[in-house]
């Protein structure tokens, strides 16, 4: 089912040319010169494009599966994104070892203050013996 919701929300969006919408957004130039993996340009060419040039509907998905990881569970966002594997989703919002012994320890760390916290007895209401 949710595929299918998916699937029909990229239609949606599709049939609205969701992508001239982005392009609105952004007027002002931006110079691309950086380089990607083995040392290949991200982009074809390097030079200043307009913004809305470089903005995509891409950038929605990436930035939502980026930003709801950790506050919606994995295989939500990835239903949501249609990726097949967690290992595809883990590199499509660029998670490394380094992240994941973050989140241990910061785990670990929430754990710990659990633990410590006390637990506070608050007086409702005072009986007297009558």
């Amino acid at each position: 089912m949710p595929h299918i919701v998916a699937k029909k929300l990229s239609e949606i969006l599709y049939n609205f040319d969701f992508d001239k919408y982005i392009h609105s957004l952004g007027t002002e130039s931006i110079e691309i010169t950086e380089k990607g993996k083995g040392n290949k340009l991200k982009r074809k060419k390097e030079g200043k494009y307009p913004k809305y040039k470089l903005i995509t509907s891409h950038v929605c998905r990436r930035s939502f599966a980026t930003n709801q990881y950790g506050i919606l569970p994995t295989p939500l966002i990835m239903q949501v994104t249609a990726h097949s594997t967690e290992k595809m989703f883990l590199n499509y919002i660029g998670k490394n070892s380094l992240d994941y012994a973050q989140q241990i320890a910061d785990f670990y760390t929430l754990q710990a203050q659990k633990e410590r916290k006390e637990p506070q007895l608050n007086i409702v209401k005072n009986a007297s013996n009558q």
